[in-house]
């Protein structure tokens, strides 16, 4: 399931590869249904440039011109992958962009739960999640566990909580720092709480690398 770092991964190959300012010359959308029933009409990407790419949590983002968002959560089983002019679709693409220098990029899903949003208004559509362990002091982390009751493998997944944080990374925090994933959070000591938010942030440095 692809978590923070898979997400910082493809965004920033994205960026490597891609020149600032490329346009959307042509989209494919091969299955409907991938496309949030919130979103704006999709076909408004079609000449907009892409002004910048990012990530917030387990999102990645498109900032595109007129104040367009194209906005891709992969969840699941969802990929997105760079191609040349001459790609072949295959059997689980459902979504392709062909931009202005005749790359395309592909959203690949054998599932199909992942989900692409077009929005205007990116602050309204992240207003609940929460900031993700790089954005995050210790402190804050330290006093969002404190204030909680969840079972702590529990509160690390809760994006409105901590975001970016999956099943995968919450196991692994929690087994290296030696803590029981149902300990109830507001009863964890502060040293506790300090050693897993250092373990967190190792753990998706060493994924992003």
């Amino acid at each position: 399931m692809p978590e923070l770092c898979e997400i910082e991964v493809i965004k920033n190959d994205l960026i490597s590869y891609l020149e600032k300012n490329l346009s959307i010359i042509s989209l494919n959308l091969i299955s409907n249904n991938i496309i949030d029933k919130s979103s704006l009409n999709i076909s408004s990407i079609l000449n907009k440039k892409i002004k910048k790419i990012s990530r917030k949590g387990k999102y990645l983002i498109f900032e595109l011109s007129d104040f367009y968002y194209l906005i891709f959560h992969l969840r699941m089983t969802g990929h997105i992958f760079l191609k040349d002019k001459n790609y072949n679709i295959q059997k689980h693409d459902h979504f392709i962009l062909t931009l202005s220098n005749n790359k395309k990029i592909i959203y690949y899903d054998p599932r199909k739960f992942g989900k692409i949003y077009l929005i205007k208004k990116a602050a309204v559509f992240f207003k609940d999640l929460a900031k993700d362990p790089f954005e995050m002091s210790v402190l804050e982390f330290i006093k969002k566990i404190k204030n909680s009751k969840k079972a702590i493998k529990v509160f690390l997944m809760d994006q409105k909580i901590i975001s970016g944080i999956g099943n995968i990374y919450a196991n692994e925090t929690l087994y290296l720092s030696k803590i029981h994933p149902e300990k109830t959070s507001n009863l964890m000591n502060t040293t506790d709480s300090e050693v897993s938010f250092s373990t967190i942030q190792k753990d998706l440095h060493m994924g992003i690398k």
